[in-house]
């Protein structure tokens, strides 16, 4: 009977062993659970920040571009006036230079003119 009462003793223990350990494997398993989610909200928030910062950096990069382009139009539209100012002036000194040059010829022609005159007596 002694025996069977420890039997009965030893068996109870190791159901409660058992009911134990099974107790804190499922408490294990849903730690395991827990951190898998929480991990899983991690990742899906590290991905959420990075699809913002890759919109940003794309977003701050156009923003780049378009500046530059506006820079450098404000400077290629200076520089065409630049070049049109001075090619006004060249224009301007190459037109004085020729009307002298015109006159000269003119009144060159005219002194031939009155001189060929003069020498046929037609003059005065």
């Amino acid at each position: 009977m002694e025996s069977n009462h420890k039997h009965d003793y030893e068996k109870g223990f190791e159901e409660e062993a058992l009911r134990e350990v099974l107790k804190i494997e499922r408490q294990a398993q849903s730690i395991v659970d827990e951190a898998e989610a929480e991990a899983k909200r991690i990742v899906a928030t590290a991905e959420e920040e990075a699809k913002k910062l890759r919109a940003k950096a794309a977003m701050d990069a156009q923003k780049e571009a378009d500046a530059f382009i506006r820079e450098s139009l404000a400077q290629t539209e200076q520089e065409v006036l630049a070049i049109q100012r001075q090619a006004e002036c060249d224009a301007e000194r190459w037109a004085k230079a020729a009307q002298v040059q015109y006159e000269r010829v003119v009144a060159f022609i005219f002194s031939l003119v009155t001189l060929s005159e003069t020498r046929d007596g037609r003059g005065s």
